[in-house]
């Protein structure tokens, strides 16, 4: 498995569809079919999968569509490959610099989880645009 940092492939799980009657422009009201599209990560039921897990090991892709054909075409159960790749490749990314006080807290909490059984605290990063 070969990594490139122009893209990421994740391999995901089909495990649900809803539909709704969501909003139609055309018609200013909530009457058009949209399916509900939910996928989960993989996990270690094969050797793929395995090497899949180890760098994505959990995660939820979901989207809407009011195309039945793409609905139709996923199956419950079946695995799929998504492909990330930047859209605007000549924007820069963004790039979070942590402080010192956050960089000493963090090493702190790797620490921790060193010597301590279950996750440690998430950090969420927000878009500053």
């Amino acid at each position: 498995m070969s990594f490139d940092t122009k893209q990421v492939t994740v391999k995901l799980v089909f495990s649900s569809m809803t539909t709704e009657n969501g909003w139609n422009p055309e018609t200013k009201k909530y009457d058009q079919l949209t399916f509900n599209l939910k996928f989960h990560a993989v996990y270690a039921n094969s050797e793929e999968n395995k090497q899949f897990w180890k760098y994505t090991p959990s995660g939820n892709f979901e989207f809407s569509t009011i195309n039945p054909e793409a609905a139709s075409m996923f199956k419950f159960g079946h695995e799929y490959y998504v492909t990330f790749r930047d859209a605007n490749p000549e924007e820069p990314a963004i790039r979070v610099q942590e402080t010192e006080e956050e960089r000493k807290a963090r090493e702190q909490r790797e620490k921790l989880r060193e010597t301590s059984i279950g996750p440690g605290p998430k950090t969420e990063v927000e878009n500053p645009a």
